[in-house]
């Protein structure tokens, strides 16, 4: 077949058809995707954060919002810890945002959540976990911080700013309300009546140095650049402070040093 009757052929049969490119398995091909020198689109790394919500409704709600301000992500829902546990995306998630219904004064107990906590401390403790709650008193903010949590999230603010706190959890920083540190900053607590001076309970001023840091949610490669000393260094200061504040982690590290520190 010539050439000029082939291309009057193809013309006829695009009348008919939509012909579209086949996707390739486990890449996003938007506007922005970058391609290699065969002109093949090049696969980025999954990026995957799973909400778990046992209300359907308001999880499929929630993954859409955040999709619609972040399309860098894959935001996956899910019932419950274990249903993610078991899924092919629990190997490629990089964040859990565990979200609490405003049915019990104990955060604990809504919906079980000690158990939830409990499986995935013991199956995937590497993975970072904030929780997403109508409640912001304190207490409630400070048990979760003793679960473990990175980041407790209030549903008082907008979508975009929830966007915003899940990328910098994710990068190593945390996040608590800033009315409820105000709160916390107000009321006598047990370290501050232990310690008659902000800094005496650290041994040098490099250690005081990087409490105050950590009370701003900084991660230790950002320290580390702000003053000037290697990160390994960061990470051995930050397990000193941990065990003279007898705090489970960096969150709740913020919490106790915005009480020693109320005017930074």
């Amino acid at each position: 077949m010539e050439k000029g009757s082939f291309d009057a052929s193809l013309a006829k049969v695009s009348r008919y058809l939509e012909v579209h490119p086949r996707p390739l398995v486990g890449c996003d091909i938007d506007d922005g995707v970058s391609f290699d020198g065969e002109g093949a689109p090049a696969c980025r790394e999954k990026n995957v954060v799973a909400l778990i919500e046992s209300r359907k409704l308001l999880g499929q709600c929630l993954s859409l919002a955040l999709y619609s301000v972040d399309r860098t992500t894959e935001f996956k829902v899910y019932g419950s810890i274990s249903d993610w546990r078991i899924s092919e995306d629990a190997s490629s998630t990089s964040l859990i945002i565990i979200s609490v219904p405003d049915k019990s004064d104990d955060i604990g107990d809504v919906l079980d959540i000690k158990k939830e906590l409990a499986e995935l401390n013991l199956h995937k403790p590497s993975v970072r976990f904030a929780i997403l709650s109508d409640r912001e008193a304190p207490k409630h903010v400070l048990s979760a911080m003793q679960s473990g949590a990175q980041g407790y999230i209030p549903t008082s603010i907008s979508i975009e700013v929830i966007a915003q706190i899940l990328h910098l959890l994710r990068f190593g920083g945390t996040f608590v309300p800033a009315n409820s540190l105000m709160i916390m900053a107000g009321t006598p607590s047990a370290v501050e009546s232990s310690q008659s001076g902000d800094g005496q309970i650290f041994t040098s001023q490099r250690q005081l140095m990087v409490a105050r840091a950590l009370r701003k949610g900084a991660p230790n490669k950002v320290i580390a650049y702000q003053l000037n000393m290697c990160e390994s260094t960061v990470k051995v200061h930050v397990r000193n402070i941990m065990k003279k504040l007898k705090a489970k982690n960096r969150t709740e590290v913020a919490l106790l040093a915005s009480q020693m520190f109320p005017d930074d």
